[in-house]
């Protein structure tokens, strides 16, 4: 514990209370108290008109009787936020933010006392990150892949034929009506927020899409030929998007009205030129070095969270609560919205209120200690941010969300936002450091 009196009129003694967390118990001078009281009477006595005197001219003591409480509110707005910045200023305290301010006493001719509570950064030892032992993942992609690469592209150009004459098969587009039950009542009375998985005239769907809205009734189709009736037995996921139908098992009665066969175009000459390639070879090439793009992005990421799940695991280290509950709101708030855009409902997300909080507070956790470990791997490096960076991340960020750069950068100022980005600058270039110092272990 410290405790000194400086030259302004202030005490201030200095306790732990927490690993990341300090108590400054502050007090003030009568002297200085009464000095500010001043000062703020004036304020009020030239700011207001009192009945009988002309503006501005109302003696002092009838202004204080009058507005006793208003200035006594305004003195210790005042007051409070100002000592406590002087005093973490004067005693040298690294505070990332002030948690709260309480135990406040203040009467005239006794000075004023109260306790900030700030939270500081952590002390903790560097782990060693030159020559973490990393696992490699291929990057080169195989023929099949290719071959699938291609297949996909032919597919966004692909025509649709009738093809009522067969059963319906895998990649065939089909109509259907159906109606669906769940224990042996209407899943529409089941599932009144998404009625259309429990009945439908018209649908269509492709046989084989793993990305099916009703998992696995596709699947059931197969087979059929128009003009059939089956019955198709459905089993709906444990994180199916509709929360009464999560591990629930449904009946399907379908009836099959159309077929369509897929039909791809042929690797010529006039479809080559539609895709502005000049042979199949150049197209063959040019789908590879795309997957091997995609390939070494994803593998550099999954290597840089390699490195920071090695990181948080060889470092002891506590970190500033505050910062861990903001990081933790930020992140709640994109959980909610991320549901809600997917159409989960307010109540749904409700239910899942502890489980998101939960979950949000160990990753902000985790977030707030690797930032601090790959701040100091940045400083022991000489990593800096220049304003060079930053304006090309900020246009890398107005892109994505279609704002105008200018715009983004004004309201990042506006907010204080500046720093986290050059933080998050600073953070992903150390990463880039740790990993380039790794040893990489090919398969």
């Amino acid at each position: 514990m410290r405790d000194r009196r400086g030259s302004t009129g202030m005490k201030v003694k200095i306790r732990p209370a927490g690993p990341c967390r300090r108590a400054l118990e502050i007090e003030v001078d009568a002297s200085v108290l009464e000095a500010e009281r001043k000062t703020i009477v004036e304020e009020f006595r030239s700011g207001t008109t009192i009945p009988g005197f002309r503006k501005g001219k109302a003696p002092a003591s009838i202004v204080e009787r009058k507005y006793a409480d208003a200035i006594q509110e305004e003195l210790r707005k005042h007051m409070l936020p100002k000592c406590y910045r002087e005093a973490i200023a004067s005693e040298g305290v690294d505070a990332v933010a002030v948690v709260d301010v309480k135990n406040v006493s203040m009467e005239d001719g006794k000075g004023l006392s109260f306790t900030a509570t700030v939270d500081i950064p952590p002390k903790f030892k560097t782990p060693k990150y030159k020559g973490i032992r990393v696992k490699g993942e291929p990057m080169e992609p195989s023929e099949e892949r290719v071959d699938d690469a291609i297949r996909e592209v032919r597919e966004k150009f692909s025509t649709f034929e009738d093809a009522d004459d067969r059963a319906a098969t895998t990649g065939d587009a089909v109509k259907v009506d159906f109606t669906a039950t769940v224990d042996e009542r209407p899943l529409t009375a089941l599932a009144k927020e998404a009625a259309w998985v429990g009945k439908g005239a018209d649908f269509w769907m492709m046989i084989g899409d793993a990305r099916e809205a009703i998992p696995g009734l596709s699947k059931g189709i197969d087979g059929m030929k128009v003009g059939e009736t089956r019955e198709v037995s459905v089993e709906f996921p444990g994180d199916y998007r509709i929360e009464s139908l999560r591990g629930r098992s449904a009946s399907y009665d379908v009836s099959l009205k159309e077929v369509k066969a897929r039909k791809l175009p042929e690797l010529d000459e006039e479809f080559l030129k539609t895709l502005k390639v000049g042979s199949a070879a150049e197209l063959r090439e040019k789908a590879r070095n795309g997957l091997r793009s995609a390939a070494e992005q994803a593998e550099t990421r999954r290597r840089k969270n390699v490195l920071a799940e090695h990181l948080l695991k060889h470092t002891n280290i506590d970190v500033p609560e505050s910062l861990v509950s903001e990081e933790t709101r930020r992140i709640v708030q994109d959980i909610v919205m991320s549901n809600t855009s997917r159409g989960v409902s307010k109540e749904e997300i409700e239910k899942e209120r502890d489980g998101i909080l939960a979950e949000a507070t160990r990753s902000a956790t985790e977030r707030v200690k690797l930032g601090y470990i790959l701040e100091r791997i940045a400083d022991e490096a000489g990593i800096s941010v220049g304003e060079d960076e930053v304006g090309k991340h900020i246009e890398i960020m107005a892109e994505r969300h279609g704002a105008d750069p200018a715009v983004l950068r004004a309201n990042l100022e506006q907010r204080d936002g500046l720093d986290d980005v050059r933080k998050g600058i600073k953070s992903e270039k150390a990463l880039d450091y740790a990993l380039s110092l790794a040893k990489i272990k090919k398969k």
